[in-house]
């Protein structure tokens, strides 16, 4: 307790001590405070008469104003700042009553909560200069009063004594007080912070949309981050790690952007579980691409229905990193072929069946995806039909080489066709000579044609001219030249040159 706890005189002692049994024993006690602690220090140097029992009742006396013996200053004491940013406002009132800490003021000057050192250099005041040791500093005008003040060095009998404090949200202290007396506490804090520095993403080599995420944190004072919980933004569970180097992998199985984030936890003074906000430097953009890869169609085409043979086109659909490579077509007759692509989106092969028939084919495209090789999920189908061509027909039903199809023994004879006795009478020779035989006819008649108009011309002139309305005179018309000797008498082409002279 303090130095300053004063000595009864050993004559005064027993009849005081008298008075005080008598007093209980007559009041049972009335008018004593049920929350002053009865080890307190019940003196006038006393902020408050006894000192009290919680946070929330030492906000009660707060609130009265009042020690409960003639003092009405605690609101005024408590708001002054005795050191940097240490004291207790009228908004602060509620949090003292349900988040304040017990802890321990010692001696050597330090302030210690849950083994952490929270304030050095700590010093204390009250209501007389005399209980504060040598050298007390004095605080004059003080909501209208003086007070005086030592460090605990000096103003400290015992080692330590009980100290309730109030932390800021990062675990810095920002008022302390004795319980034993509420007298005020301050001194040099431990700055105490925490807060989340970064968070990393790192693909992994050769797994798509798959990164390892790490975290780091700053902390300062007493403060120390206690688990990291990463959000992945894509509506997956959350992953809790006590240690932010330590990679946590993720694979995005849809496509979108997404908002990683990681959620730090920090123990520091007053508040073992301090949700660190979550800032710009801890979110990282992730934009996932799902890569697909499949056959779209498979086409047969026609190539000779009568050899059967035909073409097959298999193309695919494929983006986002997958490359087309290449198809393994199953014509459905028990024959295989491996195709590669020409141009990433296409192949073809040509199939000869041996035999009409009903088939059914696949094609089962294959792909590159990050350096891998990958398969279509599906494989494409088509089916063809080859037949046999229909066989020509001599007439209706009736196909040719059938002995219907031989033509009749003779003219009205009843002798079949097929009959060994049977000789087929001979087709007209539609040959080359034929041809110039006809070509001549053709010739000859027309010749004939000729000279029959050409007769009948000559006979009208020579008509004309025994009548006398010829124009001009005729010889025979029935001669070979009619008008030989005439004007109208053809002249004779010569063949030889005409000489210039």
């Amino acid at each position: 307790m303090f130095r300053a706890i004063r000595k009864l005189t050993t004559q005064k002692t027993p009849f005081i001590a008298g008075l005080v049994v008598a007093f209980v024993l007559v009041t049972g006690g009335a008018g004593l405070a049920v929350h002053k602690v009865s080890a307190g220090d019940c003196d006038n140097n006393a902020i408050i008469h006894c000192g009290f029992s919680s946070p929330r009742s030492f906000i009660s006396d707060v609130q009265n104003n009042s020690d409960e013996v003639g003092h009405h200053d605690l609101k005024a004491i408590y708001a002054h700042q005795f050191a940097s940013g240490q004291f207790l406002s009228s908004s602060m009132y509620d949090d003292f009553a349900a988040h304040a800490v017990a802890g321990t003021a010692y001696k050597n000057g330090n302030i210690v909560v849950d083994g952490k050192v929270v304030a050095r250099n700590v010093s204390s005041i009250g209501r007389l200069e005399s209980y504060q040791g040598s050298n007390p500093q004095t605080y004059p005008n003080v909501g209208g009063h003086t007070y005086y003040g030592n460090t605990n060095a000096r103003a400290f009998a015992s080692d330590g004594l009980p100290v309730y404090v109030l932390f800021d949200s990062q675990g810095t202290m920002q008022f302390a007080v004795l319980k034993s007396c509420g007298n005020p506490e301050f001194g040099t804090v431990v700055k105490t912070s925490a807060n989340c520095n970064a968070l990393q993403k790192t693909p992994v080599a050769g797994q798509l949309n798959t990164y390892t995420f790490t975290a780091s944190g700053n902390v300062a004072g007493n403060a120390k981050i206690t688990k990291y919980v990463y959000n992945f933004g894509d509506g997956t569970a959350t992953v809790t790690t006590t240690n932010g180097s330590t990679p946590v992998k993720h694979t995005y199985t849809k496509a979108g952007n997404f908002t990683a984030s990681v959620t730090e936890y920090a123990s520091v003074p007053g508040n073992d579980n301090l949700k660190l906000p979550v800032i710009s430097m801890c979110t990282k953009q992730v934009v996932v691409t799902i890569p697909f890869y499949l056959c779209s169609s498979l086409t047969p085409v026609t190539v000779d229905k009568s050899k059967f043979s035909y073409r097959f086109i298999a193309k695919a659909s494929n983006g986002n990193g997958a490359v087309f490579v290449s198809t393994d077509y199953n014509f459905g007759d028990g024959h295989m072929q491996t195709v590669k692509t020409t141009d990433g989106k296409t192949t073809t092969a040509d199939h000869v069946y041996t035999k009409a028939g009903t088939y059914n084919l696949t094609a089962l495209l294959h792909f590159t995806l990050n350096g891998k090789s990958v398969t279509a999920l599906h494989t494409c189908t088509a089916s063809v039909f080859p037949t046999q061509p229909p066989a020509s027909t001599c007439k209706p039903g009736v196909p040719v080489g059938s002995p219907e199809c031989a033509p009749p023994c003779t003219e009205g004879s009843s002798t079949p066709p097929e009959s060994p006795e049977c000789t087929p009478p001979v087709l007209p020779n539609t040959g080359a000579g034929n041809v110039i035989a006809i070509f001549a006819a053709v010739v000859v008649g027309a010749f004939i044609v000729y000279r029959q108009m050409l007769f009948r011309r000559h006979k009208a002139a020579f008509v004309a001219a025994q009548q006398g309305t010829s124009a001009l005179p005729l010889a025979d018309p029935l001669s070979e030249t009619p008008l030989a000797g005439t004007p109208l008498a053809p002249k004779r082409r010569s063949f030889r040159r005409k000489r210039p002279f």
